[in-house]
């Protein structure tokens, strides 16, 4: 490859002062290609180098952001249901008796996220799973009410049915106002540990 700087006096016109750079490639004997600098008649010292990744290799490994509130982990909880009995002062009707009753299932529903929505108030929520009301049924002039409360708590938990009912027990007038200024028997409320998995 021969390099050689030369003036260039008939384009002073239009290139001023400057200087032209020119570099003369060595031309194929056997092909003619538009672009000389890929043919093989290259100077043996210049090697065709390949582009260099778009990323470095190996990547380096995802940092996630810092959450300073984490999210309690699935894979470490157990699922613990209470079993648990309310009696509501004056409130047995012949139509609890009949389970298949529109106004049953309203009532069971109603009762349901009343106490949902109550605890959800509570330090239970970042644990309450569900609550399910399963029975109603009359019991002299009261009307019982049978339903499970469903944690979900770390492996070793501190919440038992003492915990429990202490919580349910904070939020009866809550509870009681949202049921229409019904009043539960606190003496009879009943909270039992069911089982956990």
């Amino acid at each position: 490859m021969n390099i050689e700087i030369r003036r260039s006096d008939d384009m002073h016109h239009w290139m001023g002062q400057s200087k032209m750079l020119i570099i003369k490639f060595p031309s194929s004997t056997t092909t003619h290609q538009p672009y000389p600098f890929i043919t093989s008649t290259l100077s043996p010292n210049f090697t065709i180098q390949p582009f260099p990744p778009l990323f470095p290799t190996p990547i380096p490994p995802y940092k996630p952001p810092i959450i300073t509130t984490l999210p309690i982990p699935t894979d470490h909880l157990q699922k613990q249901t209470f079993l648990c009995q309310i009696f509501l002062l004056n409130q047995a009707n012949e139509i609890y008796a009949n389970h298949n009753r529109f106004e049953y299932q309203q009532t069971s529903q109603m009762i349901q996220n009343v106490i949902y929505n109550q605890l959800k108030q509570t330090p239970l929520r970042p644990y309450l799973e569900n609550v399910y009301v399963w029975y109603l049924y009359n019991s002299g002039p009261d009307l019982a009410v049978e339903f499970s409360i469903i944690l979900l708590t770390p492996s070793h938990p501190n919440i038992g049915v003492t915990s429990v009912k202490n919580v349910f027990i904070s939020v009866l007038p809550e509870i009681e106002d949202q049921l229409n200024g019904t009043h539960i028997d606190k003496n009879k409320i009943s909270i039992q540990y069911l089982n956990h998995h």
